[in-house]
């Protein structure tokens, strides 16, 4: 079963073909973390041009566990261009899909699908419930209802992987195996800042941007590359009592850890075992 994100909900790739009123909603990674930069409708009939002075934009964020502050979480999206396309944005000649351009920034907090949200022990970011409204202002047609999500590079990684250490602590995990593997390839490694524990690892590689190790520019340096991003509840440096340590003592994850990373290597044999290589930012 595929599903839009919602309220913290996980993220997981859909297709769809569109319907009246329907989009599809195109996030990708940046810098500074996640943005809805594009925007995919459909209509009835062939077009060879689309003009974005046409289109109104206007967002809702929301979350059921946490309150957002009004200008974050409502308000209008400049739209900077519009053109013909196929369902997933593609630039076409002509075709019954137009795809909106979106402004987008780090500090466009609008344009984001995500929340960094506070708790007793620090905080995490959460997909939040996103919802676009669309206007053809000429027509009056307008477009409300998400029936799609894509997520460049991020579609291309495995979201399932979960693993239980020998101490019973379960942590899930991204990966992302080369489509041209060499008879052995590097293992690049990543590991999440403390705001991204949870147990959605679509987080940890699009609010840091890490998916990029698996384009295709940072692919070619390593001639294909297994990537793998390993996702703990909480955060790397917690202990038993979701406190963080600084170092003054052993945290809860480090050993099951490595037991995760062992674990994947001995599941991929084509990974170069003298080529593994391990960074992450802040916490991690």
């Amino acid at each position: 079963m595929f599903a839009i994100p919602g309220v913290g909900e996980k993220y997981e790739p859909w297709e769809s073909n569109l319907f009246a009123g329907e989009y599809k909603l195109i996030v990708e990674g940046y810098d500074w973390g996640p943005a809805a930069s594009r925007v995919v409708l459909s209509f009835d009939g062939i077009a060879s041009e689309a003009m974005a002075a046409d289109y109104a934009v206007s967002v809702s964020r929301h979350t059921g566990v946490a309150e957002i502050a009004p200008d974050r979480a409502s308000g209008d999206r400049p739209v900077i261009y519009a053109y013909v396309s196929d369902d997933e944005g593609n630039r076409l000649e002509s075709g019954n899909h137009i795809t909106i351009v979106l402004a987008i920034g780090p500090d466009m907090a609008l344009a984001s699908p995500i929340q960094y949200v506070r708790n007793e022990n620090g905080g995490r970011n959460i997909w939040i419930d996103y919802k676009l409204s669309i206007t053809h202002k000429p027509s009056n047609t307008i477009w409300d209802k998400e029936a799609g999500r894509i997520m460049p590079i991020i579609d291309s990684f495995d979201l399932s992987g979960t693993f239980k250490d020998s101490n019973g602590i379960t942590m899930s995990y991204a990966s992302f195996t080369p489509e041209m593997a060499n008879d052995k390839s590097p293992l690049v490694i990543w590991l999440h800042g403390g705001g991204e524990g949870g147990t959605d690892p679509s987080i940890p590689i699009i609010a840091n941007r890490a998916a990029n190790y698996a384009s295709d520019e940072i692919q070619s340096f390593f001639g294909g590359a297994y990537v793998l991003a390993p996702q703990c509840p909480g955060a790397w440096m917690h202990n038993g009592e979701g406190v963080t340590t600084h170092g003054r003592e052993d945290d809860i994850y480090n050993k099951g850890l490595m037991e995760l990373i062992r674990n994947y290597v001995i599941s991929h044999p084509k990974v170069d075992t003298n080529k593994i290589y391990i960074g992450g930012c802040s916490n991690g």
